[in-house]
């Protein structure tokens, strides 16, 4: 499996919650990408929806489920997928530190920024990870480059 994978279905994984993660959704065969960007999309906007309601838990897991829907596609190359892809891993990464799962939440974050090295939200957010595990350096350094981005 690529290191991307492999970073993928390490983060994707939710430690803190009292209930397990849930499964990864079934694709149906001949699946447009289209429709499997859309349909993330709209998981995206539901969980918006339960963070919002300070519901971070089931938020978590379905910014989760819709971050499965685009994996596939962004370990294949798909370029399209990605945005929406790092959107709901960005988004999952503000409800795990919501509900302290700081170590999880930069995971999150590394995959963000690996797959687009100028997205913001995935920098703050992976910088105030840094903060709450005392990995202050790395924290400054997010920050630092937050900084010389605007």
């Amino acid at each position: 499996t690529s290191s991307l994978s492999l970073s993928l279905s390490l983060s994707l994984t939710h430690c803190c919650s009292l209930s397990p993660p849930p499964p990864s959704l079934p694709r149906p065969p001949g699946a447009a990408m289209e429709g499997s960007i859309a349909r993330a999309e709209a998981m995206n906007q539901e969980a918006n929806a339960l963070f919002k309601r300070s519901l971070f838990d089931p938020a978590a897991d379905l910014y989760h489920q819709a971050a499965q829907l685009l994996l596939e596609y962004a370990e294949r190359g798909e370029e399209a997928a990605c945005p929406t892809l790092c959107k709901c891993l960005s988004n999952r990464a503000a409800a795990l530190l919501r509900i302290g799962c700081h170590m999880e939440a930069k995971a999150e974050c590394d995959v963000v920024l690996r797959l687009d090295p100028a997205h913001e939200k995935g920098r703050l957010r992976r910088a105030m990870a840094c903060e709450s595990l005392g990995r202050l350096p790395e924290a400054l350094e997010d920050c630092d480059r937050l900084l010389e981005a605007s």
